[in-house]
């Protein structure tokens, strides 16, 4: 059984680029994560959306994972397919987990805080917001890593902006991003325990795992950043495809 989330928002105004350092702003009325390919965008629930038309400097032909908004031009063919007009795409960076002994302990690099965060797809996918100097072309890089246990698999996620933040640039710009982690590796590595034999001695019957998600944030004081950077967590639940 796939998990996906749909953000249906009507008449509401949101930031994001088409073309190389162009933002723009654009109505939508609905926002998924899935592939798009070919002018044929599939969502993480199977759903296959018909793009009719796209602004220019959209990539609508290039295969790859995106968050896609768009606007709902006709009601589908027997739910099947849908056709719609992209309002614009936000690119995303998969980040291919890695092992480490201390995941759950506190998360470094640049400071950066998670918008929103979902699985769907087999991914986890998160949507995080941080500070940049707009007169320079830092890039940005973001990495994870695991630590399973028996009970419980811990993800930090770590932004390298070469130390561009809110309070280390003069006249910060906001940004976000969409990074989708693959849980597969994940998921393996946390169902499966071996004794001396060799044996498989823990898989979930009902294909669950409890996780928890750590990240560097500023630390705040009735909604005012401070300087100081501190460790945050959140916890879900992910659900195996079956």
């Amino acid at each position: 059984m796939k998990r996906f989330i749909i953000l249906m928002v009507s008449a509401i105004i949101f930031t994001v680029s088409c073309k190389d350092k162009e933002s723009r702003y654009y109505v939508f009325q609905g926002a998924e994560m899935g592939t798009i390919e070919n002018a044929v965008f599939t969502t993480d629930n199977g759903v296959r959306l018909i793009v009719k038309s796209a602004p220019d400097g959209c990539d609508i032909n290039t295969k790859r994972r995106v968050m896609l908004y768009y606007i709902l031009e006709t009601e589908g063919q027997q739910n099947i397919y849908y056709d719609i007009s992209v309002s614009a795409i936000a690119e995303t960076a998969l980040v291919e987990p890695q092992p480490s002994e201390n995941a759950e302990e506190t998360a470094e690099g640049d400071p950066m805080d998670i918008v929103q965060g979902w699985f769907s797809g087999g991914y986890l996918n998160v949507q995080v917001m941080y500070y940049v100097d707009p007169e320079k072309e830092t890039p940005q890089t973001f990495s994870a890593n695991y630590t399973c246990k028996k009970s419980l698999s811990s993800i930090a996620i770590r932004r390298d902006g070469q130390g561009e933040g809110y309070f280390s640039v003069e006249n910060p710009d906001e940004c976000h991003s969409f990074i989708c982690i693959p849980m597969k590796r994940i998921w393996d590595d946390f169902c499966v325990f071996l004794n001396e034999g060799g044996d498989v001695i823990y898989i979930p019957e009902d294909r669950t795992m409890p996780v928890s998600l750590n990240w560097r944030w500023y630390a705040d004081s009735d909604g005012n950043l401070l300087s100081d950077t501190v460790s945050k967590n959140t916890n879900g639940l992910y659900k195996a495809d079956e």
